[in-house]
């Protein structure tokens, strides 16, 4: 029997550092997965191998392939660098072959967002991802996202994106409801885009900013339980 192939998608990085914990991740991956499956790391950009270049390796690609882009929301990179590569293989690639949605489409990403919150139980929380004009299913996610935190553990909740329009309102209105709010970037280690987000926090004294996402225990565990609801379905 053919083992399951998940090739891991991670935007990339000009620093080096970064790239690497990627890679170190997909090893912590591969050593605790529990299902015998092959793991590959690539790349949209910045480092190899590239997802085309794995692609063009698809004949090495057996049993069920599971495409899991660590990209939260739909645009460009989502579309275009991710679905787009895998679309323009399409009549030679395995059949079996499974593109998975952006990470805030998924109910279980929940399960992460839930357990970054744990230190700041109970608090009002804002979650903050990088949006796209050209497709409202990223707004549409998001929001998603938010709904089910507020319904699921009566947290109150709300969304921005890092980039665009609609975040001074936001940010208005938590801090004229609430004495202390929290907001979680939705955004791979401190690069530029949190570095910038954080500064236009700075104005809003009583929001605090948690740490952005970093390839650590808490999402190695959300992968592997999403793999493993995968595979449940498969089983059906």
């Amino acid at each position: 029997m053919d083992r399951d192939v998940v090739v891991i998608v991670y935007h990339g990085s000009k620093d080096d550092d970064k790239n690497q914990a990627f890679l170190n991740f997909v090893d912590h991956l591969q050593a605790w997965d529990d299902g015998n499956a092959r793991f590959i790391g690539c790349y949209i950009e910045q480092a190899e191998p590239t997802i085309n270049q794995i692609m063009q390796q698809r004949d090495s690609l057996y049993g069920r392939v599971y495409i899991f882009p660590l990209l939260f929301l739909r645009g460009k990179h989502y579309n275009k660098d991710v679905k787009g590569v895998i679309e323009a293989y399409e009549q030679e690639i395995n059949k079996n072959t499974v593109l998975l949605p952006p990470l805030c489409e998924d109910d279980l990403f929940l399960t992460y967002v839930v357990e970054r919150l744990y230190s700041v139980y109970n608090q009002p929380v804002i979650i903050a991802a990088h949006g796209s004009a050209h497709d409202t299913r990223a707004n549409d996610a998001l929001e998603q996202l938010t709904t089910l935190l507020e319904q699921q553990y009566s947290r109150p909740s709300s969304s921005l994106f890092l980039f665009g329009e609609g975040q001074h309102a936001v940010l208005e209105q938590f801090s004229f409801r609430y004495e202390l709010f929290y907001i979680l970037p939705l955004t791979f280690g401190k690069g530029a885009v949190y570095e910038q987000f954080k500064d236009r926090v700075l104005g809003y004294p009583k929001a605090k900013l948690l740490p952005p996402v970093y390839f650590d225990k808490s999402l190695q565990n959300y992968v592997l339980l999403k793999l493993k609801s995968l595979r449940e379905d498969v089983e059906k």
